[in-house]
């Protein structure tokens, strides 16, 4: 697989990109953007739009079981962290999300319409 295109099917920096990170903190960052963005945009384009709120959760229940996937792939206590940062890093992102999309912030100037 290009590279390029590998990028899209990782929550992480493991293929495209993975030579601009430098330590760990940096890929931990990274990968922390990009749960948090990614939720943040579903959850304002589906509350936005007005979908059914099950585009937003089924994809979580998916995150959670890739995570759950990769604990029992390698257990271990720096990998049950990480699966907890990642699952709590989305669910931040939904609320981020929603709270951009509520009624209240939108009437208030904020947010989008």
């Amino acid at each position: 697989m290009v590279p390029e295109i590998g990028a899209f099917f990782h929550s992480s920096l493991s293929c495209a990109g993975a030579e601009i990170v430098s330590s760990r903190l940096q890929s931990m960052a990274a990968d922390t953007a990009g749960h948090f963005g990614l939720a943040v945009v579903l959850a304002a384009v589906v509350f936005g739009k007005g979908w059914p709120r099950a585009w937003v959760w089924v994809p979580f229940a998916l995150l959670c079981l890739k995570e759950g996937a990769d604990y029992l792939r390698e257990p271990g206590l720096a990998v049950a962290l990480d699966c907890v940062w990642d699952v709590a890093t989305y669910l931040a992102g939904i609320g981020a999300g929603i709270w951009a999309m509520s009624g209240a912030n939108v009437r208030r100037g904020g947010g989008a319409v």
